[in-house]
């Protein structure tokens, strides 16, 4: 992504996170075997900083795209979770590499709110620890990777669904 003469990538990253985020978010916000769990390693909703970057930006938020799994239990929420913190693990090697390259300069208008929280300390390891030990009995590991392979085809269809960088590098809105 930061190889790209223009911005149009990275904002489909953005449309695509936000598109997922907001599937994903709201099933673990304030979710009280999620929250019971994990005590004080409680995950930062993201949710906010993606819209603040689709706002800046001048991006439409695509269709929410339903979550097939429900009810969300305590092994469903694991799930969800393991993939939206291991997403932001990869935003956070995005955001390093927009520092190194300079992308704030080189592509004027672009904002990068997620990058900048998703790159904050957040308990991440502790939090995997925590699910881990609680989702111990093979029928609710069997749920935790139902619903994080859900989450995963959730991704791919916001990608899927996520407008195309024109020839000038910029996602159209």
């Amino acid at each position: 992504m930061t190889e790209a003469s223009g911005p149009g990538l990275y904002q489909r990253f953005i449309a695509m996170n936000h598109a997922a985020h907001s599937a994903l978010e709201p099933l673990l916000d304030g979710h009280a075997g999620l929250d019971a769990t994990i005590g004080s390693n409680l995950r930062t909703i993201l949710l906010p900083a993606l819209a603040s970057d689709m706002r800046q930006m001048g991006l439409h938020p695509a269709a929410t795209i339903p979550f097939p799994v429900c009810p969300v239990g305590l092994p469903e929420a694991a799930g969800i979770a393991y993939v939206l913190d291991g997403s932001r693990l990869g935003a956070r090697f995005i955001h390093r590499d927009f520092l190194a390259c300079g992308l704030a300069r080189r592509w004027p208008g672009i904002s990068t709110a997620y990058l900048e929280a998703a790159a904050l300390a957040d308990g991440f390891r502790d939090r995997m620890n925590d699910l881990s030990v609680a989702i111990c009995a093979a029928p609710s590991r069997a749920r935790a990777l139902a619903a994080a392979n859900a989450a995963f085809a959730l991704f791919e269809a916001a990608i899927a669904g996520s407008p195309h960088p024109s020839e000038d590098g910029n996602v159209p809105s």
